[in-house]
């Protein structure tokens, strides 16, 4: 038996740093009612207090998640994702025929939320409405073909997931075209992978080699399709605009569009519209004539000329002329809007129609500097969305404003449906539909778009009951087939106790954390139990504090200057080290009613023993900083997890983005000199592993790593790594092992819960053998047109097809026996893997002919 894997798969972690989620210290609990959403009565009052309550903020996640990536050089590298796509390319041509992985399932817990992460790109099918795409910034293309009310991901094995625009051909529809990579102001990031194209109608796409390599295509913020000529796209980035006028094979960047684009529009008689972010003297909107590259900025003694950082523009379709431009600033505060213009002859010339002067419409458009919209009805040139935060509609051409929902907070993305009355709102809370006239409430289209962005969580003592924190969706519960939204704010931190599943913990940004007994009831009721003296040393936006599962009622908490506890169930903390220790990044507590504690980072590592009863003036922090290699000491650590089994053995992950080895084993960790072994093996390189994991059966050997990437798997101890191809392409910042019945769970940053069943080795020996024996699978007929048949002699749990170059283009859950139809696949040679419930696995080569 061979236990290889089909790896083929590729994220990009640009999720993470999307994230300029709120500081929001002084408004923690207008922003958890906010989110929450409890009371559309009251959305005006919650409106009005917590934007007039907000300051200057920092984006507070987005410098969080640098400071744990940057590499030795102070920057994000480009073009990693392209690296590890390649190296699990690599694996997926020497795959071998079949094999047993040590999962035995996998299943996505998030099929039935009806709640949505961060949606910049939406596109509604001109052809049919009821046919959408929806673009999430780290959980890749979904797709719907019944109006919304439900969703289906395109391709969880993509070279990237980070979806930032979409267009459509409107001449040859069956054309639809996606840009990948989310560039925000503040902070770098991973990055995109270009351009990727569909030519049947955005069931499966390719990457435009075109856009390959190029640095600029790595931040793709917009895209616009002419109306005019079937070959021409227009791609907007964070460095420029480019040009393709041979329908992907080539592009061009154009010279006087230097700067960051966030809109482009094309004209019927050919002429079009862009704007640009760039030097004092680039900023604006450009006009070029008919058929032309040559722009031409537009100047008007109204447009602001200072601290601008976005211009966005949009028309109404029925009248092409009518175009509104909204110009903000970099700011979070209620007079980030500079300006809304409005012009009648295709941006010639403008008329101002309102700015942050406008009380009614400031609060609309405040936070800019992460989120912005503008939106035209399709067929009435006086109706306007503007809006972030929040958004407001104006029935007037934007003298005045009223405020309506969209559903949630901070607002990305606009997108008519038809010529109608009803519209979409992307968000980072998922997808909304709404109306113009307000004759129906609006509506959550987040049904099976499982696309959470997932800091942290943790599991519950039984059953498929989890508990995790979100960016800006709060803390969700998930018990069996059911999710739902415990907390609000953004979720950080969460854990059950094991002792007492009525007992859990939430927190929020910026180092908040909240008691409740009623968890596993679905009881409401918190009890705030934030250390304050401790926040008061400083804390990351998403602060770590990790539980004891021996004792439920102690707490391990970090900040800026050290580590503190609470044995009491957060009633009373104490700091646990006397002189100050920084750059704690990472908690690992034994499972002992008295544990020992360990903290590591960047140049720190430390222990402390009897961590729940030593008294605090004794010398209890003992200093293991030495035994660190020195390649990564001062490197970035992910989480500290302990051997399901040797209490003094660590697994420790490495996130900085450097080619020196990742992922550690620690021995002898309650010596004075520890000793780390290296484990990363043929992990791809530089990719961040932020938790490893060992099977509680054969903890030596069997090895699951969390990464920036997706999930692997090693068998031999960290010789060599496997991906696990039915975990999709996304980050892992979290995954918590349930020993007694050896599941893992997987926390990802834009795909939701995933529930990992290992096999189970601790069987008698005939079970052993049974994993061991091969799985029988017949397909049939092969070569075939039309339908193909899969004949298993096992129950199946999941089906994958890919096709030469290892891009997953069909997945799904079959019977025994299941036929597929191919009809619509393109001629040529694919492979269909296909896993049994106990992780054993067969590859199959079949030909598609007419």
């Amino acid at each position: 038996m061979k236990n290889l894997s089909f790896a083929i798969f590729l994220f990009i972690l640009s999720t993470s740093t999307g994230c300029f989620t709120h500081s929001n210290k002084s408004t923690n609990v207008v922003k958890i009612e906010r989110n929450n959403l409890v009371s559309r009565e009251n959305e005006d009052i919650i409106r009005e207090n917590d934007a007039e309550m907000r300051t200057e903020q920092e984006p507070g996640y987005g410098k969080q998640w640098f400071e744990k990536h940057k590499n030795e050089q102070g920057i994000i590298p480009q073009g990693l994702p392209e690296k590890w796509y390649a190296h699990d390319l690599q694996r997926f041509q020497t795959a071998q025929p079949e094999g047993v992985s040590p999962i035995a399932t996998v299943e996505n817990l998030a099929t039935t939320t009806q709640q949505g992460g961060r949606t910049r790109a939406l596109l509604v099918d001109k052809r049919d409405a009821n046919i959408m795409c929806a673009g999430n910034i780290s959980g890749g293309l979904w797709r719907t073909t019944d109006g919304g009310q439900s969703w289906k991901a395109l391709n969880d094995a993509a070279s990237n997931l980070s979806v930032s625009c979409i267009a459509q051909n409107p001449l040859r529809p069956t054309e639809i075209y996606y840009g990948t990579g989310e560039s925000r102001p503040a902070y770098a990031q991973l990055t995109g992978a270009g351009v990727f194209k569909s030519t049947d109608g955005g069931l499966t796409f390719n990457k435009l080699i075109a856009t390959e390599g190029n640095s600029d295509m790595r931040f793709c913020n917009y895209m616009a399709h002419s109306l005019t000529d079937s070959n021409t796209l227009y791609v907007g980035t964070s460095s420029g605009v480019y040009i393709t006028t041979n329908a992907g094979a080539t592009f061009t960047k154009i010279a006087s569009l230097i700067g960051s684009n966030n809109g482009i529009i094309s004209h019927q008689n050919g002429k079009t519209l862009a704007t640009v972010q760039g030097v004092t003297t680039n900023s604006g909107i450009f006009l070029a004539q008919t058929g032309s590259t040559n722009f031409v900025k537009q100047t008007n003694p109204l447009f602001p000329t200072a601290s601008v950082s976005r211009i966005l523009i949009a028309n109404c379709k029925a009248f092409p002329n009518v175009v509104y431009a909204l110009f903000c600033n970099s700011s979070f505060t209620l007079e980030a809007n500079l300006g809304l213009f409005k012009s009648s002859d295709f941006g010639i010339t403008w008329n101002k129609m309102s700015d942050s002067s406008n009380t009614s419409a400031r609060i609309g458009t405040d936070y800019s500097a992460y989120c912005q919209v503008l939106g035209v009805h399709p067929t009435d040139t006086n109706k306007v969305v503007i809006g972030a935060l929040f958004v407001k509609k104006s029935l007037d051409g934007g003298v005045t404003y009223q405020s309506f929902s969209s559903g949630h907070a901070d607002n990305h993305t606009y997108e008519n449906i038809g010529t109608g009355n009803d519209f979409l709102m992307g968000n980072d809370g998922g997808i909304y539909k709404t109306t113009w006239d307000g004759t129906i409430a609006t509506r959550n289209m987040n049904n099976a778009y499982t696309t959470l962005h997932f800091y942290a969580g943790n599991y519950a003592p039984s059953g498929k009951l989890a508990v995790g924190g979100t960016q800006d969706n709060g803390t969700w519960q998930y018990f069996n087939t059911t999710a739902n939204t415990v907390f609000g704010g953004d979720g950080g931190y969460a854990h059950v106790s094991l002792q007492d599943s009525l007992l859990a913990y939430y927190a929020t940004q910026s180092g908040n954390v909240y008691r409740t007994m009623g968890f596993a009831n679905n009881v409401g009721g918190t009890v705030t139990i934030t250390p304050t003296a401790a926040v008061n040393e400083g804390v990351d936006f998403i602060n770590q504090y990790e539980i004891n599962y021996a004792d439920g009622k102690q707490l391990f908490y970090r900040t800026n200057k050290g580590l503190w506890r609470t044995v009491d169930k957060g009633t009373n903390w104490e700091k646990m080290n006397v002189a100050d220790i920084t750059n704690i990044q990472a908690i690992g507590v034994t499972a002992e009613l008295n544990p020992s504690v360990y903290i590591g980072g960047a140049n720190c590592f430390y222990r402390a023993d009897s961590a729940a009863t030593k008294r605090v003036r004794d010398t209890i922090l003992r200093d293991l900083s030495a035994s660190v290699p020195p390649p990564i000491r001062g490197y970035a650590w992910g989480t500290i997890s302990i051997h399901p089994s040797v209490s003094t053995t660590l697994l420790v992950g490495i996130t900085t983005l450097s080619p020196e080895p990742l992922a550690w084993r620690v021995n002898n960790a309650k010596s004075v000199t520890p000793i780390w072994t290296n484990i990363s093996g043929d992990l791809p390189s530089s990719v961040p592993i932020y938790q490893i994991q060992a099977h509680p059966d054969k903890p030596d050997s069997i090895l699951f790593a969390a990464t920036g990437f997706g999930l692997y798997f090693s068998t031999n101890a960290g010789i060599t790594w496997e991906k696990e191809s039915r975990v999709p392409n996304v980050a892992i910042f979290e995954m918590k092992l349930r020993k007694k019945d050896r599941t893992l769970w997987v926390f990802t940053h834009g795909r939701g819960v995933w529930q990992v069943q290992l096999n189970n080795y601790g069987s008698p020996i005939s079970a052993i053998n049974e994993l061991l024996a091969e799985i029988n699978v017949k397909i049939f007929p092969n070569p075939t047109a039309n339908i193909l048949t899969i004949q298993a002699d096992t129950p199946l749990s999941i089906l994958q097809v890919f096709d030469v170059n290892g891009r997953e283009i069909w997945l799904n859950q079959p019977q025994n026996t299941f036929t597929l139809d191919v009809s619509t696949f393109v001629n040529g040679i694919y492979f269909i893997k296909i896993y049994d419930n106990k992780g054993r696995f067969v590859i199959r080569k079949f030909i598609k002919k007419a």
